[in-house]
């Protein structure tokens, strides 16, 4: 709302979307859907990256690279790349070259690791995305809208979350409001990813002529 031409967040209203948000999340993983992250600037980054290696996410906390939607065949080539470096650093092929070769390709790793390290592992376009500064990653959301992938983000007093398919209003400039929030979110991801692993279990069981039954004396 506004008062005096001073925009000031609702916080029942961002309470509400929290918690709205969270179900989506839970319930996006509970069926086994992707859901990339995406913050770049300084105050969201390590948050960002945090959030991707406890749920297994796609993310991107460095740079939104043109494309990364829209032409995501293209971009699969650098990301190929890394994993055929780090292939060859596993397996111990680097230590073998000559040292300034091995240097170079160190180098090059590193820098594509930088871009892609967060979406290495992903085999397709996600099914949602997920924003810090709607302002900040508004290419993402232009190429998040044109492929028809859905929309969600944090959305601050100076954003417009037109394109958005729901927002949480709250200030995106804070690394503790970051933090909190995309841990809260997290949360959720576990927890559906957590449920859908039950009920892979369930399946499986009842596959197998329905639930076993255990004795101590057999």
């Amino acid at each position: 709302c506004e008062k005096n031409n001073i925009h000031i967040i609702d916080l029942y209203k961002t309470q509400e979307k929290i918690a709205e948000l969270y179900e989506t999340f839970r319930n996006q993983s509970s069926i086994g859907n992707k859901i990339m992250l995406v913050g770049t600037k300084r105050v969201a980054s390590s948050h960002v990256s945090d959030f991707g290696e406890k749920t297994g996410m796609p993310y991107i906390s460095h740079r939104w690279l043109g494309g990364m939607l829209t032409n995501w065949k293209t971009i699969r080539v650098p990301i190929n790349k890394l994993l055929e470096y780090e292939e060859n650093k596993a397996t111990g092929e680097l230590e073998n070259m000559i040292k300034k070769e091995a240097v170079m390709l160190e180098k090059e790793m590193k820098k594509l690791a930088l871009n892609f390290d967060g979406v290495k592992d992903m085999k397709g376009l996600p099914d949602a995305l997920f924003v810090v500064d709607v302002e900040n990653e508004k290419i993402a959301v232009q190429e998040a809208v044109k492929m028809g992938i859905p929309v969600y983000g944090l959305v601050d007093t100076n954003s417009n979350p037109n394109n958005l398919t729901n927002f949480i209003p709250i200030n995106d400039d804070s690394s503790k409001t970051i933090k909190f929030v995309l841990n809260y979110l997290a949360q959720a991801v576990n927890e559906g990813q957590e449920s859908a692993r039950k009920q892979g279990l369930v399946q499986k069981l009842e596959g197998e002529g329905g639930p076993k039954v255990f004795s101590l004396n057999s």
